[in-house]
């Protein structure tokens, strides 16, 4: 604002004829820019261009204040403090005497002031990779800015060769109107507005090359060859050499003509099909045709290897919204990458993928806790996900299903703490009406290694074993952007991943008391564990991956459907330990890597402390062959209005277990795939 002001200020005393002022403007402004005017061509690079264009700029009684180090638009890989002092000298008058004071602003927070003529100093702590702004402003005994100048400078590493977050705030942003939900991650976004505002004023090769590696991310190959070629032309210097910098770009256009070789996919909707082959499916001809989702109870009706099964929705909570519509962005990550990998190891043709989508925000009628607040935008629907967001596999006939439990439903339960979500009763919907001989349970913000959908392609899981894995870390936010590929989202995650397997997890992880499962071909499996005790069963993170056979997940009646969302994912693993059955553990290669957000409202004020779920645990070995099954006949007390109020947890699940007895509704979607006009000797 101050800035502004002094550009305003000065323009009017050019006007009346102020040569050296002119000479100034001229200087400053040659970019196209016309600031009385406002018309902006470069908008991102506004916020340099009010820091920067005010250097020495005359002032009250002919104070000038300038910057002389670091020197603005400097690209440097030195990031020690000693190597980047900051120097500024007051010219044209004393301040002491004046009684005006210089203030230091560096990144927008307030770092020192005084009245010397003559300010330097050292920064407390080495400068991170950023693009870094300086502003010096001389304000008066009252407060009033009298005279400013500003700088800014680029610390980069040179030794990174993936994409790293690189700070630029305070700097020029991206224009948020033009976001897309799903499509767009917030600082990936800011980052290349600030850095393209910054190679546009300086012409520097390193924010060229950081350019490149967002373009690399987002699966713009050629784009991003073009930058990687630019900023070797202008001079970059990589800590691994010019050779590298060559090769990664002929990686990226033989990438480029591999995507161009690949059909071209898209979803169908079907109201319903009678098998999993996708021509016995008819279309929907409305969105109020919708078919029904049966309960499958029958060994017959396991006509595919695997169901996988999630639960999901696009609401107003801080997991879905914090930064916005985030919840998509990850979405589109994990099941994209779930997809394509199922189809390259041949593992689509025998399975589905279940998403139910429960007491979902765009009908909900109560706005229940803030979860579904009106929004100007509105909601997204499951399907409406999967149409737009993920990638479609090449494999025509796999299906994904989408199954509907609405808010009538979910009013129907036993709820006492009034969640409006219910994960694990939701999971169990799917579970009495998959069709696979194993049943996965995960969920849409964990991306799973390539291993491990290559060790479950080789069909050989056991009926009598459950099996669990290791949660590691997507250590950054993937970048999804609309030309993002499968094969940038993937490469990302490879590269920003961290293993958890020897960190300490759950009790029997600590101890030493689990079974690991075979993972990389060659290897066998161990003895499962079986135990009647808590403490030997791995159970950390349980609801991010269980797999279970049909045999065992209709043997405990599923998920205890226990009115909360925390801690249940484990019930399920010790409910099957007590009905006799063993564990494996995936570790090494086969895990997943969970992408990070902010916990929901909905895993908060549990009624099941850490006490409460280790209690339970043992409740439900000790209840072997009964475990999760309720009592034929349950007493009640006298003030007590619901059979739910007299059960005991570990005895919770009737027949009709999964919502039985109620009419889900379903949509089917499947992939349709056009071939490639590009020959294959393009690609060569």
């Amino acid at each position: 604002r101050d800035a502004f002001a002094l550009a305003q200020h000065a323009a009017v005393r050019t006007n009346r004829g102020g040569g050296a002022d002119n000479l100034l403007l001229e200087e400053n402004y040659s970019n196209g820019v016309s600031f009385l005017g406002m018309d902006i061509r470069v908008s991102l690079a506004l916020s340099f261009l009010l820091l920067d264009s005010f250097a020495n700029t005359q002032a009250k009684g002919g104070i000038s204040v300038a910057i002389e180090s670091p020197p603005s638009g400097l690209s440097t890989p030195d990031s020690s403090a000693e190597g980047n002092p900051i120097r500024i000298t007051i010219n044209g008058g004393d301040l002491q005497s004046l009684g005006f004071t210089l203030i230091v602003f560096v990144n927008g927070l307030e770092w020192t002031s005084g009245t010397q003529n003559h300010a330097s100093f050292i920064a407390p702590h080495a400068w991170p990779p950023s693009v870094h702004s300086i502003r010096a402003v001389v304000s008066d005994g009252s407060g009033n800015n009298i005279t400013a100048s500003g700088a800014s400078f680029l610390v980069y590493d040179p030794n990174s060769s993936e994409l790293r977050e690189l700070a630029c705030k305070g700097f020029a942003t991206s224009d948020r109107e033009e976001t897309q939900v799903g499509f767009d991650v917030e600082k990936w976004r800011d980052m290349r507005a600030c850095l393209t505002a910054f190679a546009e004023k300086y012409t520097s090769s390193a924010a060229v090359f950081q350019l490149a590696l967002i373009d690399e991310a987002e699966g713009l190959w050629e784009q991003a060859a073009q930058r990687f070629a630019s900023a070797g032309a202008m001079g970059y210097q990589h800590a691994k050499g010019s050779a590298w910098l060559q090769h990664k770009i002929e990686e990226l256009r033989q990438i480029q003509a591999e995507e161009k070789q690949k059909p071209s996919c898209s979803w169908r909707s079907f109201a319903q099909c009678s098998s999993a082959d996708s021509q016995t499916c008819r279309d929907r001809e409305s969105l109020q045709d919708v078919g029904i989702a049966p309960v499958l109870d029958q060994e017959e009706d396991a006509d595919l290897y695997l169901s996988i099964i999630m639960v999901t929705r696009h609401d107003n909570t801080q997991f879905c919204q914090s930064p916005p519509d985030a919840c998509l962005n990850r979405f589109r990550a994990s099941i994209s990458i779930l997809l394509n990998l199922l189809a390259k190891h041949n593992l689509a043709s025998d399975t589905e993928l279940l998403l139910v989508e429960w007491n979902p925000c765009y009908v909900n009628s109560k706005q229940e806790e803030g979860a579904c607040d009106p929004r100007e935008d509105g909601y997204v629907s499951v399907e409406q996900m999967v149409k737009q967001l993920v990638i479609p596999p090449e494999a025509e006939g796999f299906q994904v299903r989408v199954l509907f439990v609405s808010e009538e439903e979910h009013d129907k339960l036993y709820n006492p703490y009034d969640f409006d979500l219910m994960e694990f009763i939701g999971k169990n919907v799917a579970a009495r009406r998959a069709r696979g001989q194993h049943l996965l349970f995960g969920n849409p913000d964990d991306v799973w290694a390539e291993e491990l959908i290559a060790r479950l392609a080789m069909r050989e899981l056991r009926p009598d074993v459950f099996y669990s894995t290791f949660r590691g870390a997507v250590l950054d936010n993937v970048p999804v952007a609309k030309g993002a590929s499968v094969r940038s989202l993937q490469r990302f995650v490879e590269e920003r991943r961290e293993s958890t397997e020897f960190q300490p997890q759950s009790v029997a992880h600590v101890a030493g008391n689990w079974r690991r499962a075979a993972c990389l071909k060659g290897e066998e499996d161990d003895e499962p564990m079986r135990s009647e005790s808590y403490g030997f069963f791995h159970d950390s993170a349980a609801g991010d991956f269980l797999l279970m056979s049909r045999r065992i997940i209709r043997a405990i009646r599923g998920y205890p459907e226990i009115p909360t969302n925390i801690m249940i994912d484990g019930t399920a693993i010790h409910a099957a330990a007590g009905h006799g059955f063993g564990q494996l553990v995936f570790a090494g290669a086969c895990v997943i890597y969970h992408q990070p957000h902010p916990r929901s409202y909905n895993t908060k004020g549990s009624m099941i402390s850490l006490q409460s779920y280790e209690s339970l645990a043992q409740q439900l070995l000790s209840a072997k062959h009964v475990a999760n099954h309720r009592p034929r006949s349950v007493e009640m007390k006298e003030n007590q209005e619901r059979v739910e109020e007299a059960l005991p947890w570990h005895r919770w699940n009737d027949e009709l277990w999964g919502l039985a007895a109620s009419t889900i509704p379903q949509v089917i979607l499947s992939p349709s795939c056009i071939a490639s006009s590009v020959p294959h000797s393009a690609v060569r």
